[in-house]
């Protein structure tokens, strides 16, 4: 529709966004079908997009599949593994979990901490996924808790 009636060429933005929602409705045949129509080749963006709605619809042969060729673009990116492992161990499947960890090992794969920002006074702190190296942690984790109403796992182990 974009093309024919208003004249924009969709770009890897596009596809990425309208992946992300057929997968999110679990309409993965559209979304295949977007895929191979795409005039351009698959990113991260997309297939990650996909491995996503997979892994909320439980969709583990095509959960293979985008996993795969994300690994293909990002070899040692361990992301991709550990969300297809954890989408086998929903579904009870612990030998395939077990198989995919041992290959994220053997590949010497990495995944990037999760990380944040808050701004308190003025100031923007920055920490990552159970970093408790910042010298306003326990205030951070403070301000998060008055916002969400729940004790954070790190403020627990403090």
């Amino acid at each position: 529709m974009m093309v024919k009636e208003y004249g924009i060429e969709p770009q890897i933005e596009h596809y990425g966004c309208l992946i992300d929602l057929l997968g999110r409705a679990g309409r993965f045949d559209e979304a295949m079908d977007v895929v191979k129509g795409m005039s351009m080749e698959p990113d991260e963006v997309v297939w990650g997009s996909l491995l996503n709605g997979c892994k909320v619809h439980g969709r583990t042969d095509l959960a293979e599949f985008a996993a795969k060729k994300l690994v293909e673009i990002d070899p040692h990116n361990g992301g991709y593994g550990i969300m297809l492992a954890n989408i086998y161990g929903e579904l009870g499947k612990w030998d395939e979990v077990r198989n995919v960890w041992c290959k994220l090992k053997q590949q010497k794969s990495y995944k990037i901490p999760g990380c944040s920002w808050i701004e308190v006074d003025d100031k923007v702190h920055q920490f990552y996924s159970l970093d408790q190296s910042n010298p306003k942690t326990e205030e951070l984790y403070s301000v998060l808790e008055s916002l969400f109403g729940y004790q954070s796992e790190v403020m627990v182990e403090m």
